[in-house]
């Protein structure tokens, strides 16, 4: 027995990979707020925290959508009441996708001019340059809620699984209770 799970294949691995995105890029925004809140150094330190999880959101919705996309081929034309929900969120996933692979590059200009900004003393414009970016990032991240809304549905309205592992018919092992436990009987 492994102390591993398994490897998916690319076409399973879409679940797995999904919970990047969702939770690098909002948690960017926190960090974009806190670089727009706090002083010099700690400014520095959240923005580029920010940037970090904008990369890394980014990437993984890169990957993500590829997966979807493989993993799509499997479903397409085995479910025809889910096909339009399959169809809405392979295309807000695409433009998620797109949008934050855009907002991470223009992130990278926003937290140089922010940090010049702090070299001159000019921390409120530096603060309102961390906000102003924020106010891309919101529709952003409703975009993303509804792409991962769309996801949701085809698993918990149709049933829609990737395929992670196989059922091997082998049945749970039973626990084992130990000596001096009382029984409920």
């Amino acid at each position: 027995m492994s102390l591993f799970p398994p490897i998916p294949a690319w076409n399973a691995v879409h679940p797995v990979l999904i919970h990047l995105p969702l939770g690098a890029l909002p948690l960017a925004g926190v960090f974009v707020l806190l670089a727009a809140l706090t002083k010099n150094q700690w400014s520095r330190a959240f923005s580029c925290s920010a940037l970090l999880l904008l990369l890394i959101g980014a990437g993984g919705a890169m990957l993500a959508v590829l997966s979807g996309e493989a993993a799509s081929e499997l479903v397409e034309g085995t479910m025809p009441q889910a096909e339009a929900v399959l169809e809405r969120h392979e295309e807000l996933a695409e433009l998620a996708r797109t949008v934050f692979a855009g907002l991470a590059v223009v992130y990278i200009g926003v937290a140089f001019v922010a940090s010049l900004l702090h070299k001159k003393g000019r921390r409120v414009v530096a603060a309102g340059v961390h906000l102003g970016f924020l106010v891309l990032l919101a529709p952003a991240l409703v975009l993303l809620a509804n792409a991962a809304h769309q996801g949701g549905r085809l698993v918990h309205e149709f049933g829609i699984h990737a395929p992670i592992a196989q059922y091997t018919g082998d049945a749970l092992p039973t626990p084992v209770r130990g000596h001096g436990e009382d029984d409920d009987d």
